[in-house]
């Protein structure tokens, strides 16, 4: 098969000998001739490659694990090398002159050590010309005297500056996440209390709605409750209000153990504890615990308790109270988590007339139905009042409210005594009822037109681009740099009557030999020397001295 310019190289596998009498018969193809254009060298001289022979051999005729070699077939396999190779595999020839050069760098590490080498040495030279610098009279001038090359230092610090770009513009958008208003959102708020189930003639007459008595009793046993209860309408999490005022419930405590006078009429073995309100204990009774509501009209509920501890006779008293008051709230819901707070109270008086009261706080009129707070009173009256009777085995309180004061005062969340006086447990029962009521307060009922609604801010989240204008600093620099090079460049070039040569390479063959000048004859514009450039063809050769360009031979 004839090829021209090319070399010949297969790999032909499994090639079966032609007669299988012989033991080993070698089957070589026929030779094989390269033809070259008149004119033309081939393309590798010296000696021509010998094919290179696999012998395989039969082992299927030895089934009892015996071996013979037998040569069953001979393949002609010219595998594809590489020349320094073929050339170190040839007979006669030594390995030791198949291209050491090459093996030093494909087989072992020359390049990289030469590499380590030559940083090593430059970091010599830097450390050198650093120390004899150091600290001598002219460095600083020495460096800064580059006026013959500062427009070329410029156009280099300003190549340089340049590869920084991308950073800085990658940095120049922010994507951040804004909520946005998209809709509105509604949250509850009391503008009045009227809420009265029975007769009407009397303040004293009528109970409270179910729902205002489940609210007492839940804040009593509950003094976790808190003014988020009350659920606002908001469609997308995300929800603000504007400060709003509503009526509600607030609650106060005062420790008025100093207030307590102590006679003991029979030197000391029986004594009577007694409060200013009067609630009293009396140490030969049973008695450890007694409320007592007073019928303070101004308020919703005012009562005083009184209590002796039976081991170590400490005693305590307090004066609790819960008022009609106008609450500033602060509500906001944030990713689906409702908090509602009272930043501030307005304390509401109550008048003893029968029928409607209105309150003007903060620019908004509030409106209260005196009987309606009659009845709620009446019903706390009957809740905080009573005692704890102690004996050896038990606890015995006369109302839900004694027994829960008790237990907040004196016993551990299982059951067992305090070793003292939980002082702030009256607190935490007084905050939790007065929160409960507030939210009965907001919760609107069946019938009942006490509620306004207060409007605020659905958001929604959305993607915004903030642009960081100081990493647009690097990049502005780099242009008015590139720019005063630009400037330098045109000036220069038209004081000097240089042509616009740019970065044409056909200006720099012109320049750098006398041959390519010639050719190409004077400088002159880029358009100009590349017309007369198109029929010239030049080589780099190392003849005579070192590497220069000569004219290309025509073909």
């Amino acid at each position: 098969m004839p090829a021209s310019g090319n070399r010949y190289e297969t790999d032909q596998r499994d090639v079966k000998a032609i007669s299988h009498d012989a033991p080993l018969e070698t089957n070589i193809l026929p030779s094989l001739s390269v033809s070259s254009s008149s004119g033309s060298q081939p393309l590798f001289d010296g000696q021509r490659r010998k094919p290179v022979l696999e012998q395989r051999t039969n082992l299927s005729q030895h089934n009892d694990f015996s071996y013979s070699q037998t040569p069953d077939s001979t393949v002609y396999n010219p595998i594809p090398i590489n020349d320094v190779q073929q050339e170190a595999a040839s007979p006669g020839r030594s390995n030791h002159n198949a291209s050491a050069y090459l093996l030093l760098i494909t087989d072992w590490w020359l390049l990289e050590i030469v590499g380590l080498s030559l940083c090593i040495l430059s970091l010599m030279a830097i450390i050198i010309i650093l120390v004899n610098s150091y600290y001598k009279p002219g460095s600083a001038y020495a460096a800064c005297s580059v006026e013959p090359q500062h427009w070329s230092s410029l156009g280099a610090i300003t190549t340089i500056l340049a590869l920084t770009i991308p950073p800085f513009t990658q940095q120049l958008l922010a994507f951040e996440s804004v909520d946005v208003p998209t809709t509105t959102a509604s949250i509850n708020s009391a503008l009045n209390f009227t809420q009265h189930k029975g007769m009407t003639g009397s303040i004293w007459n009528g109970t409270p709605p179910q729902s205002m008595l489940a609210a007492i009793y839940t804040g009593l046993l509950n003094s976790d409750i808190t003014l988020s209860d009350v659920t606002p309408q908001c469609q997308t999490g995300n929800c603000t209000w504007p400060l709003y005022n509503t009526l509600g419930i607030c609650s106060s405590v005062a420790n008025i153990t100093d207030t307590v006078t102590i006679n003991c009429p029979d030197e000391g073995f029986r004594c009577r504890y007694d409060t200013p309100g009067g609630a009293y204990l009396d140490s030969q009774i049973s008695k450890v615990m007694n409320l007592t509501a007073m019928g303070d009209l101004s308020s919703v509920v005012v009562f005083e308790v009184i209590a002796i501890s039976p081991f170590t006779e400490q005693y305590v008293a307090y004066e609790a109270s819960l008022k009609l008051c106008v609450q500033t709230m602060n509500s906001t819901v944030r990713d689906g988590q409702h908090n509602t707070t009272a930043v501030k109270q307005v304390i509401v008086p109550i008048t003893r007339s029968e029928g409607y009261a209105n309150t003007t706080v903060n620019g908004t009129v509030f409106t209260v139905h005196n009987p309606s707070i009659a009845t709620m009173r009446q019903s706390l009256i009957e809740l905080f009042s009573g005692d704890v009777q102690y004996t050896v085995q038990e606890t015995t309180p006369s109302t839900l409210a004694a027994s829960v004061i008790w237990d907040k005062l004196f016993l551990h969340t299982n059951g067992t005594l305090l070793d003292s006086i939980n002082q702030h447990g009256i607190e935490a029962i007084l905050g939790g009822l007065a929160r409960s009521t507030s939210n009965a307060f907001r919760t609107p009922i069946t019938g009942n037109s006490d509620i306004r609604p207060i409007q605020g801010v659905g958001y929604s989240s959305a993607s915004f681009v903030r642009v960081q204008w100081p990493w647009l600093i690097p990049p502005v620099i780099v242009t008015i740099l590139g720019a005063m090079l630009l400037v330098a460049t045109i000036v220069i070039s038209s004081r000097s009557s240089i042509k616009i040569w740019k970065s044409s390479s056909v200006a720099v063959l012109a320049a750098l030999q006398s041959l390519p000048r010639s050719e190409l004859g004077t400088l002159e514009g880029v358009t100009s020397m590349d017309n007369r450039a198109q029929d010239l063809r030049v080589v780099l050769d190392d003849k005579d001295m070192g590497l220069k360009l000569f004219k290309a031979e025509s073909s």
